[in-house]
């Protein structure tokens, strides 16, 4: 086990969770804003089996909530992201630049443990939504809005369209978007994964900003 990985076994109290957070196939579907610190905090915690999934290139409009810098520019945000990881972790994942769409949908989630969907449009997440039902793929999505709100929610509740702003805004670069959002949503999402992963449970959680509440919607 890597060295930088002892304060989180030490704070589950279980060495073996690391081992198998390892073997998890997880596919994040969207290393934008959420999905591109979401995925280094996933390294930190024992995912070392990892692939990310992005058709963008990352612009400089990106470096206020995303985790790209000037070195990023005009590349794929699958790979830099992966190269991100590789170079301060050693973790290594998989990266893939290509759109999500009708002809490999199905292809892009089969044999995954755990797909995430990040995307930030609504046609990818339905097709994500769709292909892991098909395929009885576990699936979380998560996604925030413009007036400060987020959602992470199991594929079996989960509405199309219900988190609006950042799934539908056309100049998807000039929404308010607070940092401090994106990164609330991230560690959210990840306790999310490891609960699942670690213990078996799945649990739905809204959160807004403004006035710090977090919801459990559910859990089962």
């Amino acid at each position: 086990m890597p060295d930088f990985l002892g304060h989180e076994a030490a704070y589950r109290g279980n060495m073996n969770l690391i081992g198998q957070r390892n073997e998890i196939d997880l596919r994040v579907c969207g290393v934008g804003a959420v999905g591109s610190w979401l995925s280094d905090v996933l390294a930190r915690q024992g995912y070392g089996n990892m692939t990310l999934l992005d058709r963008e290139k990352v612009d400089r409009d990106n470096f206020g909530t995303q985790n790209y810098g000037n070195t990023d520019v005009g590349r794929s945000k699958a790979i830099q992201c992966s190269h991100g990881i590789m170079r301060r972790l050693g973790v290594k994942s998989t990266p893939i630049h290509k759109e999500f769409g009708n002809v490999n949908a199905y292809t892009l989630v089969k044999g995954a443990d755990l797909v995430v969907d990040l995307f930030d449009n609504v046609e990818s997440r339905a097709l994500v939504k769709n292909a892991c039902e098909s395929l009885d793929v576990p699936c979380l999505h998560g996604g925030m809005s413009t007036d400060g709100f987020a959602e992470v929610c199991w594929n079996e509740y989960y509405q199309i369209g219900e988190v609006t702003g950042i799934v539908t805004d056309p100049e998807p670069c000039e929404y308010p978007l607070a940092a401090n959002l994106v990164h609330f949503t991230v560690s959210i999402l990840a306790e999310v994964i490891n609960l699942y992963v670690d213990e078996g449970i799945k649990r739905d959680v809204e959160f807004t900003l403004k006035d710090m509440n977090v919801d459990i919607r559910r859990e089962r």
